[in-house]
C-alpha cells in the first residue's frame, strides 16, 4: 500500500533548508499494513451447475500500521551525505467496512475453489499514533518519537483466491 506523501515531504524538508541539493539518490520503500478484526457475509446466487457468484460485507474494527526505509545520498554543494532513515508507525484502532464479490467453483460435492476481490475502507482521518524515526547520517545517529494525527482515511483492494471446503 502507498505510503501518503512520504518521499516528497523528505524532499521537500531538504530543498526547505538547502534549495541547491540534489536528492535524485533518495528512494524511498514504504508499506502499511491494515490489521482487522470484525465479521462478514456472503450472498451466494445459484444459478445453476458448478458456477455460484457471490457478493461479501463485512464490517469490524481495524488498525493501521506503516514502515519505511529511506537510504540513500543528497549532494550538497561542498559535500555528499550518505542517508539511512528507518519509520515505524503505529495508530489507534477504527472503524472499517469492507466489500466486494466472488465466483465459487464446485470442484466436488464437497470442494470448491473461488476467486474474489475485497474493498476495504478504514476510517483513520483523525486517528492519532506514534511515529519512530531512525536517522543516520554520515555515522551520526538519532532517534525520535512523537504523536501525530492522520488527515487522511485509508483504503485497499485486495484479490483472493482460496480453496472452501464443505461439511
Amino acid at each position: 500500500m502507498y505510503v501518503k506523501d512520504l518521499e516528497e515531504d523528505f524532499i521537500r524538508f531538504v530543498h526547505e533548508s538547502m534549495p541547491e541539493a540534489d536528492t535524485s539518490g533518495i528512494d524511498i520503500d514504504g508499506h502499511k499494513s491494515i490489521i482487522h478484526l470484525g465479521i462478514f457475509g456472503k450472498y451466494h446466487f445459484f444459478v445453476g451447475g458448478d458456477f455460484s457468484p457471490y457478493i461479501r460485507m463485512g464490517a469490524g474494527w481495524g488498525k493501521l500500521k506503516g514502515s519505511a526505509d529511506q537510504p540513500g545520498y543528497v549532494v550538497y554543494p561542498t559535500y555528499i551525505d550518505s542517508i539511512k532513515n528507518t519509520i515505524d508507525a503505529s495508530y489507534d484502532g477504527d472503524f472499517y467496512i469492507d466489500f466486494g464479490g466472488g465466483l465459487l467453483h464446485m470442484i466436488s460435492d464437497r470442494l470448491g475453489i473461488s476467486g474474489e476481490v475485497l474493498f476495504t475502507h478504514l476510517a483513520t482521518e483523525g486517528t492519532r499514533g506514534t511515529v519512530k524515526t531512525k536517522t543516520q547520517i554520515d555515522g551520526y545517529y538519532q532517534e525520535e518519537e512523537e504523536k501525530k494525527t492522520l488527515d487522511y482515511n485509508s483504503s485497499c483492494v485486495s484479490l483472493f483466491v482460496s480453496l472452501s471446503f464443505f461439511f
